[in-house]
């Protein structure tokens, strides 16, 4: 058997070595880059679909509530926090419920809470969503009185009043973070311009469900 000849056993040269160390660097940081990429865009896709669920969740309870009110005060806030309430028929006591919307800036949350009017202020609130915001240039809760000029610049006034909402939905920080907005006018079809409260144009003297200041408190 003859031998190999000189040289057929020689290893890689520490140039080849070298060469084939970059390119296995190269693709491993390009596949690494995809799966970072992957797994920011799937975060950001599930912070969408959460904040969207959350203005899903406003817009419908909202309507709900909104649609059988006979009366909407004029929106305030105190401490941070907004508030609005509303009116409508008891059924089984055949008196008035006091429905109240409060956004809570500690909790960054939109809160609602019910009673029948002149009964003990419940102390409890419902979390509706949370992850909510306020746009600084515009309040997150404004009410427009039966017969007034809709803020859309209609020429007929409204026969309804209407409760504008104006919220944002986060969920996440930074680049992956999923953002939505609620941005409607609920109409109270059961309300007129002859509606407890309609024309109120402050705060000061909404007082549809009780006390303003024992109403719209931050407990």
């Amino acid at each position: 058997m003859r031998p190999s000849p000189q040289g057929d056993d020689d290893g890689a040269t520490l140039v080849e070595l070298l060469v084939a160390m970059s390119i296995l660097t190269t693709v491993l940081v390009v596949m690494l880059s995809a799966v970072v990429g992957l797994g920011r865009m799937t975060v950001k896709t599930q912070n969408l679909t959460d904040a969207t669920g959350d203005v899903r969740t406003v817009y419908l309870r909202l309507d709900r509530d909104v649609r059988y009110a006979d009366a909407i005060s004029v929106p305030g806030e105190v401490a941070g926090d907004w508030f609005v309430e509303m009116t409508s028929p008891e059924r089984a006591t055949s008196g008035t419920r006091c429905t109240q919307w409060r956004l809570h800036r500690a909790g960054s949350s939109l809160q609602v809470r019910t009673w029948v009017r002149g009964a003990a202020v419940p102390t409890t609130w419902t979390t509706v969503a949370g992850s909510l915001a306020t746009d600084p240039a515009r309040p997150p809760f404004t009410r427009a009185a039966a017969g007034s000029t809709p803020p859309q610049g209609a020429q007929v006034p409204l026969a309804r009043q209407q409760l504008g909402v104006h919220l944002l939905a986060q969920r996440g920080t930074g680049e992956p973070a999923g953002r939505a907005v609620v941005d409607t006018a609920f109409t109270a079809r059961n309300s007129s311009a002859g509606s407890p409260g309609n024309a109120d144009t402050t705060t000061a003297v909404a007082d549809l469900c009780g006390s303003t200041a024992t109403i719209r408190s931050t407990s």
